[in-house]
């Protein structure tokens, strides 16, 4: 049995030509697409054609190219002048000058350069030279160094056991020192002692020559001051103190009695008014005084010998004293010095010991400067030794490239083309 489609309705025809109309654009769209991708590659492979052309460059930028060659290897070379130093290196002032060389003669060409810009250059050279040779040494002793730890550690424990036998010879030193000092202390105080006693007893056998002296010196100041001005005035009453200084003095040494009565009488009369008697009285006074005087020097003439004795007694001992003072004082210092060396010595065993203990770590402290020192050797020798050898004997300009033939960018592209 057939079933009957519905009547169509009057809308479908026109629902077909919408249709139809879309695809249509959408076809055009698509292939307007594939004409642009075509175009685009096109455009992508010229341009990698256009990248891998070598163009020849003009000779302001080969000039350019090669001034800033030149600048890089003044700086290499400056820096190394001034950043590289060591024991090797000269004064600051030379290094400097040897820097403005560098940067005002580099660029000159080797043909145009003068004789002293030859002979500055040189200098630089052999500054260089001696950089590298002042490296290159550092760097085989640090090597020396480490092929030679089993040699060191051996002779790091001899010193310890040297600093350790030393310190024990200085201990007993010390002791040595302190036991002479004692001694030396204790033979100043017997000397001080006996010193003294001799001192007191010379003050003691000295009292009778001071009296003595003093006594004749009274006597003569009696004489000169007192009584031999009256031989040419008369006493008066401001005098009193003198003529009772003569008549004490007469008492004292047992002058006649009726001639020390006499005198101030006779004294207080004018000299050209006194008679036989009182003359007679003053020369006798006069006498006698210089009798007194005459008795004390030669009292003092009989004891000057042992008193010379005592003296010299004394200064024996002043002198044993002052040796013996001076050896105290040498052997204090003795025992100063002995315990500073000490101190030292047991400093040096300390670090003696402290150095058998960082033998593993040093070794490794030598082996980073031995290769830290190799490496700077290699960066000197590739980097400001190279850059002065192409300042002084710069290589000739290169020659200008040719052009390389343009890629036709279509014959590329054109099977992709056709492929889309």
């Amino acid at each position: 049995m057939k079933v009957a489609r519905p009547p169509m309705k009057a809308g479908r025809p026109a629902m077909k030509k919408r249709r139809f109309r879309l695809m249509k654009t959408t076809m055009e769209v698509m292939a307007k697409m594939k004409a642009m991708k075509v175009t685009t590659m096109k455009s992508m492979v010229s341009m990698k054609a256009m990248k891998g052309m070598k163009r020849s460059a003009s000779p302001a930028a080969r000039g350019r190219k090669r001034r800033n060659e030149v600048e890089k290897r003044c700086i290499a070379v400056i820096k190394a002048l001034k950043t590289e130093g060591g024991p090797w290196a000269p004064a600051g002032n030379v290094v400097k000058m040897l820097c403005a060389v560098v940067k005002y003669t580099a660029g000159v060409p080797k043909e145009d350069r003068h004789m002293y810009q030859n002979k500055n250059f040189e200098w630089v050279g052999e500054t260089l030279a001696a950089y590298g040779a002042g490296m290159q040494k550092e760097a085989e002793d640090l090597s020396a160094k480490c092929a030679d730890f089993g040699g060191e550690k051996g002779r790091r424990e001899v010193t310890k056991v040297g600093q350790e036998a030393e310190l024990e010879q200085l201990r007993h030193a010390v002791v040595a020192a302190q036991v002479a000092s004692g001694q030396a202390e204790a033979n100043k105080k017997n000397t001080a002692a006996g010193l003294a006693v001799v001192e007191q007893k010379r003050k003691e056998m000295d009292a009778d020559y001071d009296k003595a002296l003093t006594t004749k010196n009274r006597l003569v100041n009696a004489g000169t001051d007192d009584f031999a001005p009256f031989k040419v005035k008369a006493a008066d009453s401001g005098d009193a103190s003198k003529l009772k200084r003569l008549v004490a003095i007469g008492e004292q040494f047992s002058f006649d009695p009726a001639l020390v009565q006499s005198l101030s009488g006779a004294l207080k009369i004018q000299p050209d008014e006194r008679g036989t008697f009182n003359n007679t009285v003053l020369e006798h006074y006069e006498t006698a005084l210089q009798e007194r005087v005459a008795e004390q020097v030669k009292l003092l003439e009989q004891m000057q010998p042992d008193r010379d004795a005592r003296a010299a007694n004394v200064q024996a001992e002043v002198d044993k004293w002052g040796s013996a003072s001076a050896a105290a004082k040498a052997a204090k210092d003795a025992v100063t010095a002995a315990k500073a060396a000490q101190k030292a010595s047991e400093a040096a065993v300390r670090d003696a010991v402290r150095a058998i203990k960082d033998f593993l770590p040093d070794i490794k402290k030598t082996a980073d400067k031995s290769d830290a020192a190799v490496a700077r050797l290699k960066a000197f020798q590739d980097g400001a030794l190279a850059a002065f050898a192409a300042l002084k004997d710069p290589p000739p300009p290169p020659a200008p490239e040719p052009e390389a033939a343009l890629v036709s960018a279509e014959a590329r592209v054109e099977p992709d083309a056709r492929a889309l």
